[in-house]
């Protein structure tokens, strides 16, 4: 409805396609999700920039369903991509740079690449024990993923 009443690129309507190619890929449907998702990024990519965090919030998304599908090798540029944009805009110790640097921890452990992975979540746990405490969830969080590998 947002998209009819708004525009395919209106903000609010590439919020709606992202978060309904989201619910796609969970039910199942990846490759209906793609086309919807790769569209949304795009235009946000040429709206609002590279480096926009609604731009990268599409690119996440695409991380997603190329993880989903099995197509990790695909998403791990993508990944580096959103790290690297939350280091350079946000800096290393805002939480969405955390976010990003953990997913990209995850990804490259999937992958079998562990000797890329560990320092990626040691980085984040460092800097949430220094930022957020020894006792906080997203700091033992960190220490569980790590622990996992």
């Amino acid at each position: 409805a947002r998209v009819n009443t708004l525009g395919f690129e209106h903000p609010d309507s590439l919020d709606s396609v992202n978060s309904f190619a989201l619910l796609l890929d969970d039910m199942g449907k990846g490759s209906e999700a793609w086309p919807l998702c790769s569209r949304a990024e795009t235009v946000r990519d040429r709206i609002l920039g590279m480096e926009h965090p609604d731009t990268l919030a599409s690119v996440s998304a695409l991380v997603a369903l190329l993880n989903h599908t099995g197509k990790r090798a695909e998403a791990e540029p993508l990944c580096r991509r959103v790290m690297e944009a939350r280091q350079r805009t946000l800096g290393n110790e805002h939480p969405d740079t955390l976010e990003a640097v953990g997913n990209l921890a995850s990804l490259l452990a999937d992958m079998g690449k562990r000797s890329e992975a560990v320092p990626l979540y040691r980085q984040a746990l460092q800097v949430k024990e220094r930022t957020l405490g020894k006792a906080h969830p997203d700091r033992i969080s960190s220490v569980n993923s790590l622990a996992s590998l």
